[in-house]
């Protein structure tokens, strides 16, 4: 007998949502719904902290003076030294939505438009940080998904960071679950991002679940 709980919680430029799943019906229904309440808030904010993180850092490199002097080359290599070991790549396409550079690949190499120049798009036109739903990247050659930020440096008119989805599983992990409990962060087309391990959920999976609606069975 499988249980799904579902609540959908609203964070700065990203919607996501958790998805807690219990193996087990004989629990109280209120003691249930307070429990799924306040770890889906303890996951959202852990989500929140890594998004919020990405944008921090993608205002810090869009000042950065190699890339308002137009050095991209030399912005490349100051991007990699700043991402070294943090999990994200930094990508910048132009108003055309063609990438210009990619740190998952070495400067000057050949670029095509960024396969998630839909959400690039949106951020371009809203002019504000973007988060895009789950994706398979086509150099990384796995699920990612991006945040997009819009800058004026010249032919670059946006910057964003990648990152795996699977490199999402820690932050889910940061709150314990209780027994027989698991989780998932699904994006706004109910793809599962991340899921915790012996969900049986696997990443860029399909959830069939309503949006908005309250925990139930």
């Amino acid at each position: 007998y499988l249980v799904a709980l579902v609540l959908v919680i609203i964070i700065p430029a990203l919607v996501v949502t958790l998805v807690l799943i219990k193996r087990t019906n004989d629990a109280q229904e209120s003691v249930v719904q307070a429990l799924t309440s306040v770890t889906v808030q303890a996951m959202g904010q852990a989500v929140e902290r890594e998004i919020s993180g990405m944008i921090t850092t993608l205002r810090v490199l869009s000042s950065d003076q190699a890339l308002l002097d137009g050095d991209y080359a030399r912005f490349h290599q100051r991007s990699l030294i700043a991402l070294a070991g943090s999990g994200s790549y930094l990508l910048a396409v132009d108003d055309q939505m063609q990438q210009i550079l990619n740190t998952r690949v070495s400067f000057g190499e050949p670029l095509s438009i960024t396969a998630n120049a839909a959400t690039a798009r949106r951020a371009f036109d809203r002019r504000m940080a973007t988060v895009s739903d789950l994706f398979f990247g086509n150099i990384a050659q796995t699920w990612v998904f991006n945040v997009w930020l819009p800058v004026d440096a010249g032919a670059i008119k946006l910057l964003s960071l990648t990152q795996n989805a699977r490199d999402l599983v820690p932050v889910l992990q940061s709150r314990e679950l209780p027994q027989g409990w698991h989780a998932a962060l699904v994006d706004g087309s109910n793809g599962v991002i991340s899921a915790t391990p012996d969900t049986g959920l696997g990443i860029g999976v399909n959830l069939p679940i309503r949006r908005g609606a309250s925990p139930q069975a």
